[in-house]
């Protein structure tokens, strides 16, 4: 019997959870020698692997300097060439020399574009801009020079302030420019940048332009256009080398490829997915998909999110196993001493986004880490192997017991509360399925009450979003408070429901609505709280800016009954939000202590926001409404004024048709009739008669003797144009008996119509017709008195253009100020 005792206690089965955990911790300890000689192995690996990387970071980060310079040194030559007068003066001239609005300019240009592909090289117009005689194109001969001196800059031209193309080293594909990126990127709103594009597409060029600077304004006058030849910057990448497999690749700011030397005629344009992801980061991922879609491997996520990285360890885009060190053109944190062109150039190669990369494959870079690690792979292997058979025996030693609580665990989770559990035992899991059981039957009890206070809570959720959909469709200020009030106090039953609203000068709360006959008798006397009054609770909610609540305003010392609401015993102020600015506070009262808490806090705070949103909805409105009116206001002011000058110029204009043979109308009845135009909205028949006019419903009933042959009926319309009559139109038939039909009238109102609108289109020409003639006269003018070499001459042509022009007698103009007696 004691024999069977001890192979009892000798069952692992049958000891404690403490011992049992005991027993594992001692085996643990035991393996402790084996896992430290695979750390040791693991840390020397990592620490050679950082070395590695962090040299081939270097390399990536001097080899992006040595690139850096070469942009530098390439666009700082270009700039040189904006500093010329030469090509300083003949832009601001050039750019003087424009008239009329940027919009007429532009069109100007455009249409000049329009045909620029078809004019020959040797048009007068296109010779012009490209022709290197000095004396023609003085810009262009710069050019060409700076071409012969800096071949690298395959071709040249300069732009004006519009885009346009002022002087070429060759005709450029187009006339027009400022539609275009690299344009509107140099010209920067008027204050100049440097520009850099990508290499285009199986070439060694790129684009280039700088803005050409004006002396007096500071701000571009024009742009200078180049494309760089970057074969050199191209050759400065292949000569990196790091032993046999090293080498220097360029990728662009989305992780496609710019240039690699090894890529042995292989046709492709973008690195290995994983590889772009590490290279480009974020800019790569929000390119190519959706955050919840990018899964970087573990490897790679831990390399992100490093403050400091220069190199990972993957395979490349040949599924070869290499290292990698990496750096991305960026701009930095430059002294006083560098100068504002060279930071230009700067920010333009950091807006490119260009990484370098350099590479090698890890059979050569780890020749000597992987002579180390050779060395601890048995004795780690033999470590894990123990260590997990060990964790294997005493991991279901100790889960076995557990696993049947937990699916115990999972039917309690699914709902079935009532699921038995197993047995208690006497150690640590059995204490643990006692207090499971406790907190089972706690759990069917807080389930029965959430349940309840759930569906509470979405009932009042339910009342909420439907009152806040009917809020929403109301646009009427007062109409809103109305609903706001009765539908708070019917859908929750309080016992009383207002509203407070600031005035303009923030310093009372008036009662803008309120629920019952109580409500309306405090908002018809004008019932208000002044901001600062210290014992009224709306006042206190208004200036604190939060909600203030009592449970019984009768146990307040200084709470001042209202006699219109005398069942009060609770109540709640809210303040209403607009814009971070309280505009008013929402007022509840119930007629029972208690009878506000903290759900109905929340719920008051809901609306209290809702009703500020309707608030703001119905001002918008009304301001809408309101600036809606006055631009009509305003635009009918306009074609009043309008017409009225066009009345003036053209005196009285109007056309008489009279047909052949027929006697001509008296005055007064065309006088008559214009008058019964005037007064009338529409196209309308009108009956004649001799002492005047008269609609045809007033002469009806006038005089029953008459014949219709001595009434004749006409029809008479105004001319309208934006609500504002610009003119009439009368019809006179030439019998007496002709019968208007309704199709007439309709034709009738058609062409009156079309006329108002094409009278308003011609005056509008007319306008713009004018004002260009004015503009002409002025530009020859000035043109004639810019040639002018002295004053003598300038005055002389002053006077006898002025002169000339307005066909006078005498003109006289005088230079230099008297001095006063």
């Amino acid at each position: 019997m004691k024999r069977y005792n001890i192979f009892r206690w000798l069952d692992f089965r049958n000891w404690s959870f403490t011992v049992r955990l005991t027993a594992i911790m001692i085996f643990l300890v035991t393996i402790t020698l084996s896992g430290a000689t695979w750390i040791t192995i693991r840390t020397v690996q990592s620490v050679l692997t950082n070395q590695i990387g962090e040299n081939l970071g270097a390399e990536a980060v001097s080899t992006s300097n040595r690139l850096t310079a070469f942009f530098v040194e390439k666009v700082a030559v270009l700039q040189g060439l904006t500093a010329v007068d030469l090509i300083k003066d003949s832009l601001a001239e050039r750019n003087k020399g424009y008239s009329g609005t940027p919009k007429e300019i532009k069109g100007q240009l455009q249409a000049i574009d329009a045909v620029w592909s078809t004019i020959a090289d040797d048009d007068p117009f296109v010779a012009g801009i490209t022709t290197a005689d000095p004396k023609v194109n003085p810009n262009t001969f710069q050019l060409m020079d700076f071409h012969e001196t800096f071949e690298d800059y395959v071709e040249i031209f300069v732009t004006d302030r519009y885009g346009a193309t002022v002087a070429a080293t060759s005709k450029p594909a187009a006339y027009y420019h400022a539609n275009e990126a690299w344009w509107q990127a140099a010209w920067n709103d008027g204050l100049g940048a440097v520009y850099i594009s990508e290499p285009k597409v199986g070439r060694n060029t790129l684009t280039v332009a700088v803005p050409v600077i004006g002396e007096e304004t500071g701000k571009a006058i024009g742009i200078i256009h180049s494309t760089l030849d970057v074969s050199e910057l191209f050759e400065m990448v292949n000569r990196v080398k790091i032993g046999q497999t090293g080498h220097a690749v360029l990728l662009n700011g989305l992780g496609k490829m710019l240039y690699d030397p090894n890529a042995k005629g292989r046709n492709y344009v973008e690195y290995a997915s994983h590889l772009q992801q590490h290279f480009v980061g974020t800019k790569y991922r929000a390119a190519t998909c959706k955050e919840s879609q990018c899964h970087e491997p573990a490897h790679l996520q831990q390399h992100l999110m490093g403050e400091d990285f220069f190199s990972i360890v993957s395979v490349d885009q040949y599924n070869n196993p290499s290292i990698f060190g990496h750096t991305s053109f960026r701009k930095e944190d430059f002294g006083s001493g560098v100068s504002a062109s060279k930071k230009q150039i700067l920010e333009a190669i950091a807006n490119l986004g260009w990484v370098t990369v350099i590479q090698q494959e890890t059979d050569e870079a780890f020749a000597s880490v992987n002579q180390i690690v050779q060395g601890g792979v048995m004795v780690g292997a033999i470590a894990v192997v123990l260590a997990s058979t060990l964790a294997m025996v005493g991991a279901r030693t100790v889960t076995r017991p557990l696993i049947t609580l937990g699916a115990a665990a999972e039917q309690i989770g699914i709902g079935n509360l009532d699921t038995p559990l197993p047995p208690a035992r006497h150690d640590e899991i059995g204490r643990l399925t006692v207090s499971f059981e406790n907190m089972t039957v706690q759990l069917r009890d807080l389930i029965s009450n959430l349940e309840r206070r759930v569906a509470a809570r979405t009932r009042r959720l339910e009342i909420i979003a439907n009152l806040s959909e009917h809020l929403s469709a109301i646009l009427n200020l007062e109409e809103l408070l109305i609903e706001v009030v009765n539908q708070v106090k019917e859908a929750f039953g309080y016992y009383y429901v207002h509203i407070y609203l600031l005035d303009d000068q923030r310093e009372k709360l008036i009662v803008a609505q309120g629920t019952g006959e109580a409500g309306q008798v405090m908002k018809d006397s004008g019932h208000n709280i002044p901001l600062n009054a210290p014992t009224s609770l709306v006042a206190r909610a208004a200036r604190s800016g939060e909600i203030v609540s009592i449970s019984n305003v009768r146990e307040e010392k200084n709470w001042l009954p209202n006699p219109l609401l005398p069942d009060t015993y609770s109540e709640m102020a809210v303040p209403i939000f607009l814009e971070g600015e309280v505009v008013g506070v929402l007022d509840v009262q119930e007629n029972k202590v208690g009878g506000l808490d903290e759900g109905d806090a929340n719920l008051l705070r809901s609306l209290a926001n809702q009703v500020a949103v309707a608030i703001r909805n119905a001002h918008l409105f009304a301001r809408v409404e309101t600036a809606l009116a006055e631009a009509h206001a305003a635009q009918e002011r306009y074609v009043e004024q309008a017409w009225k000058r066009a009345n003036a110029v053209i005196r009285g204009g109007q056309h008489h048709y009279t047909c052949p043979g027929v006697p001509a109308l008296d005055d007064f009845v065309l006088i008559k009739a214009k008058q019964q135009a005037l007064v009338q909205n529409q196209p309308a028949v009108v009956t004649l008669n001799g002492n005047g006019m008269g609609s045809k419903s007033n002469q009806e009933g006038s005089d029953n003797r008459k014949s219709k042959t001595e009434n004749p009926k006409s029809i008479v319309s105004p001319i309208a144009f934006r609500n504002k009559n610009i003119g009439v139109l009368q019809l006179h038939p030439i019998s007496n008996d002709q019968i208007w039909t309704e199709d007439d009238l309709a034709i009738v109102e058609a062409v009156v119509d079309q006329l108002a609108q094409t009278a308003e289109s011609l005056r509008l020409f007319e306008d713009t017709r004018e004002r260009a003639g004015r503009e002409q006269v002025v530009r020859e003018i000035t043109e004639k008195m810019q040639a002018a070499v002295s004053l003598e001459d300038l005055i002389k042509t002053t006077a006898e253009e002025l002169g000339h022009y307005f066909s006078l007698e005498y003109a006289a103009v005088e230079l230099g100020i008297e001095e006063e007696q």
